[in-house]
This record gives C-alpha cells, sequence and structure tokens, in this order.
C-alpha cells in the first residue's frame, strides 16, 4: 500500500502567465522531490517514485504508506502521550533530523502532524514541502517566515531581527516544541484564543511548564526540564545543537541508553516514469 500526492501540473505552470507565487510553488515541490529522491532512513517517509502522466497533466508523487498516522492531532490543545513513549518517539526523530541534517537538509515544519507512526510504533518524519537544503554546506537561513506558527523558532517568526539564522538550529527549536506537546497535549508558550502576533510574541517570555507527568520520576523530570529549556532557547546561538541533544541525561536515561543511528537498508527508488 502507498501514499500518493496528485498535483495537478497545470495549476503549476502556465509558461509566461504563470504568477510568481504559482512559480514559487513549483520550485518548491521540484525541491521537494529532489530532496525525498536522497533519502533512505528508516525515521524518513520513503519516496518509491514520481510518475509524470503529461495525457492527464497530472504528477503523481508515491510515498510510503504508515499505518498510523500522525502522531498527535493537528489541533493545538489535546491528549498526551504517556512519557515514556514519547521519550522513545522522540529518539526515532532525533534520528531522522540527524541524518537530514547530515544530508544538508532542513525540513523547517516539524511538528506532531508531521510525525507519523507505523504499525512498530515507529516514528518516521514526513511532508518535505517547506524543505530546504544547504547551499555548499553552509548552515545560515534567509531570514524569512516558515512552518506553523506554534512551531516556529523565534528568530523564523522575525522577533530576533532579520539576520540569517541557523536552520537546524530552528529545525531543533520545533523539534523541541514538538516534543513538549507530545509529554504535555499542547505546544509550549501557547495559550487558548491567542492571535497570530500573540503566540509569536509569547515566545519572548520565560518557558513554563505544566505539572510534570504521574509517570514521570523527580530526577528524569529535572533532567526532561533541563533539555526543555535549552532546546527553546529563544537566542538561536546558545539552543542546543542536535549532537548536544543526543547525548543529554534525559535522551540517554543518563548514558545507560545511548542514542545510536540504525542501521538500515532501502532498495533504489524507481525511476521516473
Amino acid at each position: 500500500m502507498y501514499a500518493v500526492k496528485i498535483v495537478n501540473r497545470s495549476q503549476l505552470r502556465g509558461g509566461g502567465g504563470r504568477s510568481a507565487a504559482e512559480s514559487s510553488q513549483f520550485e518548491q515541490l521540484e525541491l521537494e522531490v529532489k530532496i525525498l529522491r536522497e533519502l533512505r532512513h528508516p525515521n524518513v517517509v520513503l519516496l518509491h517514485e514520481v510518475i509524470d502522466d503529461q495525457a492527464v497533466g497530472k504528477l503523481y508523487i508515491v510515498q510510503e504508506f504508515v499505518q498510523n498516522g500522525s502522531v498527535m492531532p493537528e489541533e493545538l490543545f489535546t491528549t498526551p502521550l504517556e512519557p515514556e513513549r514519547a521519550w522513545r518517539l522522540f529518539r526515532d526523530m532525533l534520528r531522522g533530523l540527524e541524518y537530514l541534517h547530515q544530508h544538508l537538509v532542513i525540513h523547517r515544519d516539524l511538528k506532531p502532524s508531521n510525525i507519523l507512526i507505523d504499525n512498530d510504533d515507529c516514528a518516521k518524519i514526513a511532508d518535505f514541502g517547506m524543505a530546504s537544503s544547504l547551499k555548499g554546506g553552509e548552515d545560515l537561513a534567509d531570514a524569512e517566515t516558515a512552518g506553523s506558527p506554534a512551531f516556529m523558532a523565534p528568530e523564523v517568526c522575525g522577533l530576533m531581527g532579520n539576520e540569517p539564522y541557523s536552520g537546524q538550529r530552528a529545525d531543533m527549536w520545533s523539534a523541541g516544541a514538538t516534543f513538549f506537546a507530545m509529554l504535555f497535549g499542547h505546544p509550549p508558550y501557547i495559550k487558548k484564543n491567542l492571535t497570530l502576533l500573540e503566540q509569536f510574541e509569547a515566545k519572548l517570555v520565560p518557558l513554563k511548564f505544566p505539572k510534570r507527568p504521574k509517570k514521570m520520576s523527580f530526577e528524569e523530570w529535572a533532567h526532561c526540564q533541563d533539555l526543555l529549556r535549552k532546546m527553546l532557547d529563544k537566542e538561536w546561538r546558545q539552543r542546543l545543537n542536535l549532537n548536544s541533544v543526543k547525548v543529554h541525561e534525559y535522551i540517554t536515561k543518563q548514558g545507560t541508553q545511548k542514542l545510536h543511528q540504525l542501521e538500515y537498508q532501502y532498495a533504489s527508488p524507481s525511476s521516473s516514469k
């Protein structure tokens, strides 16, 4: 079974009649396909093939079908996961994100609805519609807004000025916000009925935590808070990078469960038709 994204080519191309927005959409789709072709990892959704059916003017992007859908619903307020399961799925997510960053890919839209769960309860990063590739290997993103407001890093929202920032560190903020939502049922800094501007501005105040999850020990809780504070630091230069997150006491259970990359092997994808 496969998941198929169908794109109507008539909406993306039109020669000189194509608008700037349509041109940008077409270029982003081309980049998304280019990125997906290069990715082969058990914690990243797999692209099987791209079929360009010119007879009907449609492009079919055929991807791995992930049986259990998103780790959490799209709603900002929902039921949290059990702490142990959230910890395990977040480790899956970190493996996938490490692979992306090693291949110079910035996701730019990490959030619970883009983390899919398969029948083995394994997490896979999905939806590369906003992804970008680092030019020349330099991790410096343009100061542009991309992503979902509740999970955007402050610098992506424009709250820290308009200077370029680290795309990888912005992904780390979004990963931390996603983990926060998995643990507590809502993103950090979010209250009900906030306007979009208020959602952005709320990220400038100190991070506050809900009550300790009942199934988390006091020691785990202290390590968890430390991790999230450092991942959600509003100053991207001070924010934990992925290597530091991987060896954090909470992620490794104080060094007893180190986070290693999984060995994997995928067959080569089919060529375009």
